[in-house]
């Protein structure tokens, strides 16, 4: 797992939210977008994707939330935020 970076907070913060796609056959058939609220929503298409491809996607998600609390966890840290969406730790923990 990475630390996020700034790129990540880019995406979060000020263009909305940081997008996570599962593909099968070149098809979407998983979207999870993470919140600067700390709401995490996924969709799921009609057709349920292969189990590998689902947990996968499921891992990826659980690693960026993960990721993205430890960086804002240490800016809190050095006083760059003092406001961070409590949801952020209570899906990781």
């Amino acid at each position: 797992m990475r630390i996020s970076t700034f790129d990540d907070l880019k995406q979060l913060f000020i263009e909305g939210g940081i997008e996570i796609k599962a593909t099968e056959n070149g098809k979407i058939v998983m979207r999870t977008l993470i919140q600067p609220d700390g709401d995490v929503t996924m969709h799921i298409a009609e057709e349920i994707p292969d189990d590998a491809v689902h947990q996968d996607h499921l891992k990826k998600t659980r690693e960026k939330i993960t990721s993205i609390s430890i960086f804002i966890s240490l800016l809190n840290s050095a006083g760059f935020f003092s406001v961070v969406p409590a949801a952020f730790f209570s899906i990781t923990s």
